[in-house]
């Protein structure tokens, strides 16, 4: 399980920037000697018309390669492993080397107006980058090389939008990019939005005359998740062709039965978090850690302000559901109880259960240490003859357990039911997290989640609202997770039960704004 090794990254919000490149039609950027092998005019317009006013950012050669520097009304960011080297001697403007290492450090270089930060590693920008921007204001970021820079960027997914000139010609160049315009046409994670032809002959010294390009074209591209895509597209199914059933809230709904699974990967330490609405993680977690500690007190979630089961557990919607003998705000013998107590008798949410029933999360847990290729890791919460003591039977009841030879966890989650507009997303985040528990508890690494269902629907009073939504398109990539070293983990032996929400530090979550869908309980 990766942990976080950037302790500095625990007050970084969003980091996405745009990437902006010339290259050939084979990704070629550069010469051997790493000078641009082309010039055009329409393209260093488009360039400076980009990032004017905004932030450059470029390694060590793209630096020195620059026919003046800095770049005029910019901000530049030089990333260099040896900040030193970056500037000639007798033109570092600086108080002492040790600034360069402790504090993004403002250069003044000649007499434009620009300036230079420079950075040993991306990470070290990232580091200081919440300074920065609260020092210079809100600007756009962009990437202008090199090769490892560029290359990096996208591996993280960190790229939003790429610009590209791209030139005819297939000059032996040495740098390389790992994708082309024609890569990235052919790839469902990236859309086009704009593309114009570009006629302008290319400048060239005489002694590279026959090296001599003519413009292909320019392209933007904007990033499109594709998992959150298959989830709209799944919503918009069910509105097209959903039928026409009565529920028990009466209300109606527009449901299919059993459509494919949907996968999210959870690689690189990816968390599938709805970019289209806002998914409240912290209150998935406080739900799911409730569920693993066998609590069915609802009360300890009204506490913290999680109030999703207040409707489903009052007394006039016990009363209603002939659930006179439990108390206000006991949610049964439903999901806690039988992820820890499974065939226990259950009295009440005051009861002491310890060591009665089956504990199947533990179960599960041993078999992930010890015997990771069963086909027995399941974890099965339904349990018909405890129904009449349940507030609501579990939506999601059937957790299966797969590891790869690479010792990566893969969760298939099964519901019965899902509500997908207002808890889809929910449960989608809550399989993903309980999967990041497990497989750091036992010495795994998360791979993906499979969400499964069988009744999926919207409900009547939700269709105008679900309209609204279906306009909305997922143009960002879905956040990371990182999970601190001192959580919960095979190396410290701690119990998945004793993870907090402090364990989590959850990165570039920058949803689109929340649209409220009605609750039907």
């Amino acid at each position: 399980m990766l942990k976080i090794e950037w302790s500095y990254l625990y007050n970084i919000s969003i980091i996405m920037v745009n990437l902006i490149v010339l290259m050939n039609k084979c990704g070629g950027i550069a010469k051997p000697n790493g000078e641009l092998p082309f010039k055009n005019n329409l393209d260093m317009l488009n360039f400076k018309k980009k990032t004017i006013g905004n932030i450059v950012i470029m390694g060590r050669k793209t630096w020195r390669s620059l026919p003046i520097k800095p770049l005029k009304n910019r901000i530049n960011i030089v990333i260099s492993s040896d900040p030193r080297n970056v500037l000639p001697k007798g033109e570092m403007c600086l108080s002492s080397n040790e600034e360069i290492y402790n504090y993004p450090s403002k250069i003044k270089y000649n007499v434009n107006k620009g300036y230079v930060y420079i950075f040993k590693s991306i990470n070290d920008y990232f580091k200081y980058r919440k300074i920065l921007m609260k020092n210079v204001g809100k600007k756009e970021e962009f990437v202008i090389g090199g090769k490892i820079l560029y290359n990096e960027f996208i591996k993280r997914k960190l790229i939003s939008k790429i610009f590209i000139t791209e030139m005819y010609g297939y000059y032996n160049f040495i740098k390389r990019l790992d994708f082309t315009i024609k890569t990235l046409n052919n790839s469902v994670e990236w859309r086009m939005l704009e593309e114009k032809e570009l006629s302008e002959m290319s400048y060239q010294t005489k002694e590279n005359m026959k090296y001599q390009c003519i413009t292909n074209r320019y392209e933007e591209f904007e990033y499109c998740n594709i998992e959150e895509t298959a989830f709209l597209n799944r919503i918009n199914e069910i509105l097209k062709t959903g039928y026409i059933k009565p529920d028990r809230t009466g209300t109606g709904t527009l449901s299919l039965f059993s459509p494919s699974d949907l996968r999210f990967s959870l690689k690189n330490n990816t968390i599938p978090l709805l970019t289209t609405r806002k998914v409240p993680l912290k209150h998935v977690f406080e739900e799911l850690i409730w569920f693993l500690r066998g609590q069915t007190d609802v009360e300890i979630l009204n506490k913290k302000n999680v109030n999703i089961w207040k409707p489903n557990t009052n007394r006039d919607f016990l009363n209603s559901n002939n659930l006179e003998h439990l108390p206000e705000y006991d949610l049964g013998a439903s999901y806690s109880f039988q992820f820890r107590h499974f065939g226990a008798k259950y009295k009440d949410k005051y009861s002491n259960y310890e060591n009665k029933g089956f504990d199947q999360l533990n179960y599960v847990i041993e078999l992930l240490k010890n015997n990771p290729d069963s086909r027995r890791i399941i974890i099965n919460l339904w349990n018909p003859y405890q129904m009449k003591n349940m507030s609501l039977p579990p939506c999601g009841f059937c957790y299966q357990f797969y590891t790869t030879p690479e010792k990566e966890l893969i969760t298939k989650i099964t519901q019965r039911s899902s509500d997908i507009v207002l808890a889809g997303g929910w449960n989608i985040a809550s399989a993903s997290l309980l999967t990041y528990m497990l497989a750091s508890v036992c010495g795994l690494k998360p791979h993906s989640i499979i969400w499964s269902v069988g009744d999926v629907h919207i409900y009547r009073n939700q269709i105008e609202n679900v309209k609204q939504y279906l306009n909305r398109t997922s143009h960002d990539p879905f956040p990371k997770l990182y999970i601190n070293d001192n959580a919960p983990s095979i190396l410290n032996g701690k119990h998945i039960t004793e993870f907090e929400y402090e364990d989590f530090n959850l990165l570039n979550y920058n949803p689109q704004k929340n649209i409220k869908f009605a609750f039907n309980a």
